[in-house]
């Protein structure tokens, strides 16, 4: 039963990925279009762009998923807060700034977790907010 949920989900998602209607398409020669959702984790392969493999992590998160950076609502959050943690390969969590340190290039995906599975998966210290999970890329 387990599996066939997680079909239904990967297909789901899978058909909002999908070029829409009326959008470019590989056929006429330009790229497809792909949307993604303001919490789809960022993936290895937006982060190879050279424009953003070029910066910092935090740089990466700004360009593609300026939502990340946003609380509850609220307006973007200035860099040298806690409010945001990170944790970095499962380590335990630091502070927003230690995504200025990594170059995006070095990174394999970057996902975010709400403030309630962050509380979930690391207990007391996650309930002060959001997490952004980062893994590196393995070498």
């Amino acid at each position: 039963m387990r599996t066939r949920q997680h079909a239904i989900v990967f297909l789901l998602a899978l058909s909002a990925c999908a070029t829409p209607a009326g959008g470019s398409s590989e056929a006429d020669g330009s790229a497809p279009t792909v949307r993604h959702g303001a919490l789809d984790p960022i993936t290895g392969a937006e982060l190879e762009d050279p424009q953003v493999a070029a910066g910092s992590a935090l740089d990466a998160i700004r360009r593609l998923r300026p939502s990340y950076l946003n609380l509850r609502g609220g307006g973007g959050l200035d860099p040298t807060t806690n409010a945001v943690l990170v944790s970095v390969d499962g380590s335990g969590l630091s502070s927003l700034s230690t995504l200025s340190s990594i170059l995006a290039a070095q990174v394999g995906e970057i996902r975010y977790l709400s403030a309630t599975d962050a509380a979930q998966r690391f207990g007391t210290r996650g309930i002060a907010g959001p997490v952004i999970l980062v893994t590196t890329r393995r070498r």
